[in-house]
């Protein structure tokens, strides 16, 4: 955090101090805080208000008068404090890929769910995790800004999370993954098990390779349409109103963009689950992340879930499917628990 002004600049009883009276005080305000006393910018500043001593340069008195102090957050950011996110546009097998990146430290991979991008599901989070972290938010082929891939497949997707990593330097991730982000994470750890760290499923299933028989009838162009239509009632308001806590978590027109671009999000969810002909291992070290109010995917799921495969379980209490977005305060420190930097 470096300190970038003060307002008003004003001396106590009219007038304005002068340059040396507002270095003087600011000075002040730098040991105080026990933060870097920066020039005076533009952008990027958030603001603190207290009441303090006003000390006027070759004065005697002394004023109490409250000031707006300005900090410059962005310029130094510290491990609890915002860092700027930054977008990127990359191009994987001819399409056009946004990834939203920032930070630096240990890799974390952030895959969102099918309703959006990854600036709905991770931009609550993703400043206060860059503080930590390397931070790499995708826009999943197909989703937010991201072109679909010609091929619509559980490895073409998985090959793209791979792609990344390469992109960005990355030997071994963490991947954190919502919902259907989850079920893509599940297959990534499968694929290449010695570049995930850890695997954390927020309001994820466990995903399985669909049996030969049963994936070769939902090939057909009948049942395709069928598990489409399935699909699609996931994205309605009544779906929507399950999974939150509070469905005023997301604006009307949040609610209406998922509602009414449901097509594509679900021809990709069915083209993954149709695709998926790989052994799903669950040998990684997996932790669940659950909303406590999440009816759509239901913490007893979950419960049975870290049962059957002695997974940890943390709960995010008053948040439903996308818990980081309720409750993101929350969320933060089980995530930091669970990577060993709280």
């Amino acid at each position: 955090m470096i300190i970038t002004g003060v307002s008003p600049p004003t001396a106590p009883g009219g007038g304005y101090c002068s340059d040396k009276d507002q270095i003087i005080l600011l000075s002040s305000i730098s040991k105080i805080f026990k933060s870097p006393l920066g020039g005076f910018r533009g952008n990027n500043k958030v603001t603190s208000h207290l009441r303090l001593l006003f000390l006027p340069y070759g004065r005697k008195n002394t004023v109490i008068q409250e000031y707006t102090i300005i900090l410059d957050a962005a310029a130094s950011a510290g491990p609890d404090e915002k860092a700027i996110m930054k977008t990127k546009e990359l191009r994987f097998k001819g399409s056009k890929i946004i990834v939203h990146h920032g930070g630096k430290g240990p890799a974390l991979l952030l895959l969102h769910g099918a309703w959006a991008g990854a600036k709905l599901h991770w931009s609550p989070v993703w400043d206060r995790l860059a503080g930590r972290f390397l931070v790499i938010a995708p826009d999943l082929p197909g989703f937010g800004g991201s072109a679909p891939l010609k091929t619509e497949t559980a490895d073409e997707m998985v090959e793209f999370l791979h792609y990344l990593c390469d992109e960005f330097k990355i030997k071994r991730v963490t991947v954190v993954g919502n919902s259907f982000g989850g079920g893509v994470g599940q297959v990534f750890a499968s694929r290449w098990p010695e570049m995930v760290e850890h695997l954390i499923l927020v309001d994820a299933g466990l995903i399985n390779m669909v049996p030969g028989p049963v994936r070769a009838l939902l090939r057909t162009g009948p049942m395709q349409k069928v598990l489409t239509l399935l699909l699609k009632t996931q994205f309605t308001k009544k779906a929507l109103e399950k999974a939150f806590h509070d469905i005023h978590a997301l604006d009307d027109a949040t609610v209406e963009t998922i509602v009414g671009g449901a097509q594509v999000p679900a021809r990709i969810t069915k083209n993954l689950i149709i695709s998926t002909d790989r052994p799903v291992s669950h040998e990684t070290t997996t932790s669940l992340v659950w909303g406590t109010d999440d009816n759509l995917v239901a913490l007893k799921k979950a419960r049975r879930i870290a049962s059957m495969f002695r997974f940890p379980l943390h709960t995010v209490s008053n948040a439903g499917h996308l818990p980081q977005l309720e409750n993101p305060e929350e969320f933060i420190k089980i995530l930091f628990n669970i990577t060993g930097t709280a």
